[in-house]
């Protein structure tokens, strides 16, 4: 009876190691690694992760295709600020890679218009705190 009460303990830790294992850390937004990127919108996505959806584009740009993450679509919504296939993009962010999968997470981007200098929205502070958490008392960093 005890041989059966180590094993099945043991079967168990196993699983839970195996479970812990598959679940990828979300990075934080790194200052050090920040860059610009300008583009043209390829696809828009939405994310959902808890109860928000958050709004990924894929950014045609002279250096390759890239997934830029911006923000919740909640957060987005509320400024007024629609990202559509073809937009042209200029933003700045923290270049991030997990499992071999180079991304950015956008601090602040301008939407091109067509006669004039377009729109600007800031999504996080210089230290990468995203602005919809500001806006609820919140300025601890959490994952993006």
């Amino acid at each position: 009876m005890r041989k059966m009460r180590i094993s099945i303990f043991s079967g168990l830790a196993l699983i839970a190691s195996l479970s812990a294992a598959q679940i990828r850390a979300v990075p934080h937004y790194d200052p050090s690694t920040e860059t610009s990127l300008t583009g043209t919108v390829q696809e828009v996505t939405q994310q959902v992760r808890g109860r928000m959806g958050r709004i990924h584009v894929s950014l045609a740009t002279d250096a390759g295709v890239f997934e830029v993450r911006l923000g919740p679509k909640q957060f987005l919504d509320s400024k007024n600020f629609g990202v559509a296939k073809g937009d042209h993009l200029d933003l700045v962010g923290s270049r991030m890679e997990v499992d071999g999968t180079t991304f950015f997470v956008a601090r602040e981007v301008t939407k091109r218009e067509v006669n004039n200098d377009g729109h600007t929205l800031k999504l996080r502070d210089k230290d990468g705190v995203p602005v919809w958490r500001q806006a609820r008392g919140h300025r601890h960093r959490r994952p993006t």
